[in-house]
């Protein structure tokens, strides 16, 4: 064998070797100069594509969507079984879902609004198309941002419409491919994700889909007027339903179903299932429960929230005398309630560990759990120094009651 053919031969075999180590590869990518192997890709006419359940990922990454899921599964495990069934039988609900149209449901801070939409969602899911059923909730306590967002509530929405069980809606699917950017993919704008949603639910209509789309909190919105016009848009699709719940009433010029939720008796037999549920004292005279209820009742005007502060106080009387007492102290409000607990902690010292809760609550991206606080009070940010973990977690337990 000349040399030259022993040189080609050899570039062959190394060739096939190379080649043969690529065939048997699946999805690799340039990452800093390494290459890396792994997952599927479907190889056709020398384009690489995902398959469906990667595209699916990428697609739910690229979206950015906040993750509401979890608001409805924290309002599901803290929801009083026996609450909430009534608005079932309110006649604004039994004539949205006879008509379609707008439900808007008003009620003030703490009155359950949350709870009601969350008990509709499940009944909802429960009874029709699940997939179908499709919601976001503001939230305020969201320090990403996105749960506040006109745009995390398109994102939320198109990822339950679009990217629903196993498959992807072709119209997604194409909003996502025209992204693409070189190695990258351009962040969708609102009126992409706009155009997308209604290609989709118009779809699901001719599939004979009804399509339920229920929004909690519009006055956490921090972009509620874009959040209107989106609403004022779907309504083009008369067959179309939507749930509202605000503090606030719906603009005059929109035509909608209404369910006040202080025009309501029942709101009261919910509080009065809670006020059972919730209280912890066995009573000897049966008298003193019915005064304690009939305070509670008569003072919280259908606010959920504000018998929930009082109950931590009565439920730690350990006398009738105290009960009294306490009965006797009630605040006449929410923001009278938080007044009087900060103002119960006459310590500096309690005072700086609780402002300094507050500052991690405020700007912490993720749910800050009671053994974290420990670690977070041993952080000193004037002097910008971390001492040793030493602080007793009943001690703490204490001070985060009282926000």
């Amino acid at each position: 064998m000349s040399y030259q053919t022993e040189i080609q031969s050899y570039t062959s075999n190394q060739h096939a070797e190379s080649t043969g180590s690529f065939n048997n590869a699946h999805h690799f990518n340039i990452e800093q100069a390494t290459f890396n192997a792994g997952g599927t890709i479907n190889h056709t006419n020398n384009n690489y594509h995902l398959n469906d359940e990667e595209e699916k990922k990428e697609i739910s990454k690229w979206l950015a969507a906040p993750d509401c899921f979890t608001n409805l599964t924290t309002a599901l495990d803290k929801r009083v079984i026996g609450t909430s069934q009534w608005i079932l039988e309110d006649s604004a609900y039994k004539k949205w879902m006879e008509k379609a149209g707008i439900w808007w449901i008003q009620g003030k801070a703490g009155s359950g609004k949350t709870f009601l939409i969350t008990y509709i969602i499940k009944n909802l899911k429960d009874t029709t198309s699940a997939s179908s059923v499709v919601y976001h909730y503001f939230d305020t306590c969201d320090t990403t941002g996105s749960k506040t967002s006109y745009k995390g509530m398109l994102s939320f929405l198109m990822l339950q419409l679009g990217a629903q069980d196993d498959k992807i809606h072709p119209a997604l699917k194409k909003l996502f491919q025209s992204s693409k950017d070189g190695l990258s993919y351009l962040e969708p704008t609102n009126i992409q994700l706009l155009d997308t949603l209604k290609e989709i639910i118009r779809d699901l209509f001719q599939q004979k889909h009804q399509v339920y789309i229920i929004i909690d909190a519009l006055d956490e919105c921090k972009e509620s007027h874009l959040v209107l016009d989106f609403i004022r848009e779907m309504t083009h699709f008369s067959w179309l339903r939507i749930i509202i719940s605000s503090r606030t009433h719906p603009p005059e010029a929109l035509a909608c179903f209404q369910t006040v939720l202080s025009d309501h008796n029942l709101i009261k037999k919910d509080i009065d299932i809670f006020v059972n549920n919730q209280m912890r004292l066995k009573f000897k005279d049966p008298s003193l429960e019915i005064k304690v209820r009939n305070k509670l009742l008569e003072k919280a005007d259908g606010g959920f929230r504000y018998i929930d502060c009082q109950l931590q106080v009565i439920n730690k009387c350990a006398i009738s005398r105290k009960v009294e007492t306490a009965l006797a102290k009630l605040p006449s409000n929410l923001r009278d309630t938080y007044t009087n607990v900060l103002a119960s902690y006459n310590s500096e010292d309690d005072l700086e560990y609780i402002y300094h809760l507050v500052i991690w609550l405020l700007y912490s991206f993720e749910p800050v759990h009671l053994k974290q606080v420990a670690t977070l009070f041993s952080i000193d940010l004037k002097a910008q120094t971390v001492e040793s973990n030493t602080e007793l977690l009943a001690g703490i337990e204490t001070i985060v009651v009282a926000l």
